[in-house]
């Protein structure tokens, strides 16, 4: 989402054969309320002849000012939207990191300790008994699986 003011933003009005105004910006259609009450007022008689001029340019500069107004709100609160969501996918993505980190570190401990345990083994040609649980298989596959590995291994030969 942009958060630049661009001029069509404010205005991409023009004045119609049968002078009015038209258009979507924030001053066209905030111009169009002013002007039609003015008109309004004036076809009352509230607003004199002498008095309409002063009225119109007063609504003008009024209604130029709370569209701008308007229009840096509108496009601070875009930004701020846009910082929000930015800062909620970094939250995620680091708690996601330190998830992953940690799954290494189990991960590396786990194959470790299999590793020591196999090479000071007595019957190092083979997978000592010791370590040929199921909770040492399940903490490595559970680690790998959390690190999305999709690789299948079985690294006590089981």
């Amino acid at each position: 989402m942009a958060t630049d003011i661009v001029l069509t933003d404010l205005t991409n009005g023009t004045l119609s054969t049968t002078n009015e105004w038209t258009g979507t910006g924030v001053f066209d259609v905030l111009v169009n309320a002013v002007n039609k009450n003015i008109e309004g007022q004036y076809n009352l008689g509230r607003i004199n002849a002498a008095d309409y001029a002063t009225v119109y340019l007063g609504g003008l500069q009024s209604v130029i000012q709370q569209s701008m107004q308007y229009l840096l709100a509108e496009k601070k609160a875009e930004a701020d939207t846009d910082v929000a969501i930015a800062q909620k996918v970094l939250v995620e993505r680091q708690t996601k990191g330190f998830d992953d980190d940690a799954n290494q570190k189990l991960l590396k401990q786990v194959l470790d300790s299999w590793s020591v345990g196999f090479s000071v083994s007595q019957t190092a040609v083979a997978v000592p008994d010791t370590i040929k649980v199921d909770a040492v298989d399940s903490v490595m596959k559970q680690a790998m699986t959390n690190l999305g590995m999709t690789v299948s291994t079985n690294p006590l030969g089981l």
